[in-house]
């Protein structure tokens, strides 16, 4: 009983429950790898170099360091120009193996120089002293030219 002295429910009920729906999903027994379309056949895994090739003994020059500076903001041309000049009559004072890009703060112009540069930690200073002006020097491995100076 359940202590009244009524009669205890049945606790037993049958209740009517359903099995969820299982679908099939296919999967497939092998996986395609498609290359994008570069314009050309897929080449082989490996290709084999062709008999005349030769291994690189330098880095491509998209990879090899750069010095890069950068100038502020200068608005009057005489004033670019002097600092210019005082970076290159600077820079070629300093031969080594490094390219050098210049670029100003704010433009979207980079120009690479004919000349390259040795590169030590004291660059900047000497660079700043001779310009006068308070200017940026980088060892940059990723600098991508826009133009080159003639």
């Amino acid at each position: 009983g359940n202590g009244n002295g009524a009669a205890a429910p049945d606790a037993r009920r049958a209740i009517s429950v359903e099995a969820p729906v299982l679908a099939a999903i296919p999967i497939a027994d092998t996986v395609e790898v498609v290359a994008p379309d570069i314009g050309g056949p897929t080449p082989p895994e490996e290709t084999p170099a062709p008999l005349e090739a030769v291994p690189l003994l330098t880095a491509p020059e998209a990879s090899a360091p750069a010095v890069r500076i950068t100038l502020p903001n200068i608005d009057k041309r005489e004033t670019l120009d002097a600092a210019l000049e005082s970076v290159l009559a600077t820079l070629g004072q300093r031969p080594g193996p490094l390219r050098v890009y210049v670029s100003m703060a704010g433009a979207g112009w980079n120009v690479k120089l004919r000349q390259e540069v040795a590169w030590d930690e004291r660059l900047s200073d000497v660079l700043r002293d001779a310009t006068g002006i308070p200017l940026r020097v980088e060892l940059d491995a990723q600098v991508q030219p826009f133009a080159a100076l003639p």
